[in-house]
């Protein structure tokens, strides 16, 4: 058990690597990370858009979606940030709705965007941040 993990704020999109646990705090807007032996304190990776939900974390990096709901008119955003806490976060694509999950590759995150309407969906590949 983690017990440096606890009493968190709505944790959502759980990933492991390297040794680290890392997930978004849907309240507070955070991206966080915690070793898996359950040493040390949880850390602050990066600040999110409002509605953070979808999660990759690889060698390059942190990828998280925060989405926007096409009913409200909220706008939604993918950012990616270091794996390490107090590194610069780049956005890499905003003002999208309904964004629905991430997948990664070595070179690429793709996004399923689902869409103001039926019928609007897609698939988008957007090159990693280096």
């Amino acid at each position: 058990m983690l017990r440096a993990s606890t009493q968190r704020g709505g944790p959502t999109a759980v990933k492991v690597h390297d040794g680290y646990v890392y997930w978004l705090e849907y309240q507070a807007k955070l991206v966080m990370r915690v070793r898996t032996d359950g040493t040390g304190a949880p850390e602050q990776i990066a600040t999110t858009d409002p509605n953070p939900f979808a999660l990759v974390v690889d060698a390059s990096g942190v990828y998280r979606a925060s989405s926007g709901a096409a009913q409200t008119g909220a706008e939604g955003s993918l950012a990616r940030a270091p794996l390490t806490p107090g590194g610069k976060t780049t956005v890499m694509m905003k003002n999208v709705r309904n964004t629905y999950d991430l997948a990664a590759d070595g070179e690429a995150i793709y996004v399923s965007l689902v869409g103001a309407q039926l019928g609007q969906g897609k698939i988008q590949r957007i090159a990693k941040v280096k």
